[in-house]
């Protein structure tokens, strides 16, 4: 059962989102799932508690009140924490480990084209989707807005993806990265496209004479054995068809016997390296054995509100490298895009999602995850952000207005949480957002004839200085206690209404 059990399709949800998801450890402050689906963002850094205390306060509350949860793990050792926090929490039942060493696989271009949904098989999607993981791998290396961010190009690249996951879905083959790169492994330069426009003439020219025929139909049969392009083609254009796919088919020979084959080369082997390029990581073992084929059904997206699965995704950036962010962000971006689909609505027991991602700027996609989070709180889904500071966000924001993009970000997240930080940049912006107060001073003024005069003033001061956030408590040393700045619009702390917290968690060593 989910956490609104009573809710009905037609019923709105107000009460039950007003329940409560946690309070704030040591405060009279709750916090609801309403406020949760505004998502948290958790700054700090390395050894300031922000996992062990903070991530873990809301990661053992969500596990509490029954939400399916997707955890990514970036560190090693990790996943074996969550998994003893779900088993203590008594939901071991919906614990699924997605590890190198499990059984479960999930071939994310097979999963979007076979999903449920209006949606579902649509080549663009496929396409996108493969354009978002190569944003991720270029804001790893510091690449992300280069030359081959241009339009241009990225128009060229996800056309090229998209006609390539067209034609291997009409032809009825497995929609793979492999598939895809033995066609354009045989994609046709003027040399093959005029070869096969001639042997096409031949066969269709009734005038000639049989013989010749023979010749251009046994000519054409070694051309279709020897590349693969011309073989889905063909198998495609031989199968059962209504009249949509077929004028579907017909685009696509357009795309690749016409317009990519007339390109220069220059300009042709600049998508095609591109493509190259994109898909090189998926040569690695562990993408290969676990993202290539085969969907294992406890990794569907779905099951997350469906049956409250808790995914403990186990691909640690330490030992894996890009290979490991790749899986974290196949999966990730799948799982958005289920939220996104998720018509609460409909649902009898629409259930709480939680999405945690610890190193988040390393899987950040920066321009949908922007977009996503505006619509997260209507599909009850709530992000919890982990990065030790903002410039770890700008620097994952690419070349083009990079600060502007990572406020904006961080501008449609409601919570934000500031463990102890020696990041100038992110403490100034946690300083000024919670804004300043006038606060009452004293001043004395000894004139030529010593006497004295006392005055008092009122004097504007940032509520949180910068140097505070230097000083919280960092649980080691301090008793196991962490410290953090908790800020959420609208919310009022303590018996002066302060629009922050300073709030104490207890650390899990």
């Amino acid at each position: 059962m989910g956490v609104f059990d009573n809710l009905i399709p037609s019923a709105s949800n107000k009460d039950e989102l007003d329940e409560v998801l946690l309070r704030w450890p040591r405060t009279q402050v709750d916090c609801t799932h309403a406020q949760a689906a505004e998502s948290f963002f958790i700054g700090g850094r390395p050894g300031s508690a922000k996992s062990t205390a903070v991530v873990n306060t809301i990661q053992r509350n969500m596990f509490q009140k029954d939400y399916g949860v997707v955890r990514f793990c970036s560190k090693q050792g990790e996943a074996a924490e969550v998994i003893r926090a779900v088993k203590k929490a008594g939901r071991e039942k919906d614990l699924v480990h997605f590890s190198v060493n499990s059984d479960e696989c999930f071939g994310f271009l097979e999963y979007e084209m076979s999903r449920q949904g209006e949606g579902a098989g649509d080549p663009i999607n496929t396409a996108y989707l493969l354009s978002q993981l190569g944003e991720i791998t270029q804001n790893f290396d510091g690449t992300g807005d280069s030359k081959g961010s241009d339009p241009f190009w990225i128009q060229g690249l996800r056309r090229l993806n998209t006609e390539s996951t067209r034609l291997l879905n009409l032809a009825g083959l497995e929609v793979s990265i492999k598939n895809m790169k033995r066609l354009v492994d045989n994609h046709f330069d003027e040399q093959d496209a005029a070869k096969f426009s001639r042997l096409q003439s031949e066969l269709q020219d009734k005038s000639l004479e049989s013989e010749a025929r023979l010749r251009s139909f046994k000519e054409y049969e070694k051309f279709v054995r020897q590349n693969f392009l011309l073989e889905a083609f063909e198998r495609a254009n031989t199968s059962e068809l209504s009249d949509e796919q077929v004028e579907e088919l017909q685009a696509v020979g357009d795309y690749f016997f016409k317009s990519l084959a007339r390109l220069s080369e220059k300009t042709r082997s600049i998508i095609l390296e591109s493509f190259y390029g994109l898909i090189q990581p998926f040569e690695s073992p562990l993408l290969k054995k676990k993202f290539s084929g085969g969907v294992s059904e406890n990794l569907r997206p779905e099951k997350l509100y469906q049956e409250g699965k808790i995914i403990v995704v186990d691909f640690p950036a330490k030992e894996f490298g890009v290979s490991g962010l790749l899986a974290a962000g196949i999966y990730k971006l799948a799982v958005q895009a289920a939220m996104e689909r998720r018509c609460v609505n409909e649902e009898t027991n629409p259930r709480m999602v939680g999405i945690i991602i610890d190193e988040y700027a390393h899987v950040c996609s920066p321009h949908y995850d922007s977009l996503f989070l505006t619509t997260a709180r209507s599909s009850m889904v709530s992000c919890v952000l982990v990065s030790q500071n903002i410039n770890n966000l700008i620097y994952a924001m690419g070349t083009k207005n990079p600060e502007a993009r990572a406020k904006a970000l961080l501008g449609n997240i409601g919570t934000k949480i500031f463990c102890n930080n020696s990041c100038y940049d992110t403490n100034e912006y946690a300083s000024q957002m919670i804004g300043e107060e006038y606060v009452e001073t004293e001043s004395m003024v000894v004139d030529a004839d010593q006497k004295r005069s006392q005055s008092f003033n009122l004097e504007k001061r940032r509520k949180v200085p910068v140097e505070d956030f230097t000083t919280l408590k960092t649980g080691r040393g301090f008793g196991g206690k962490a410290e953090a700045i908790v800020f959420h619009p609208g919310t009022l702390w303590g018996d002066d209404n302060q629009n922050y917290g300073r709030v104490e968690f207890d650390q899990d060593i």
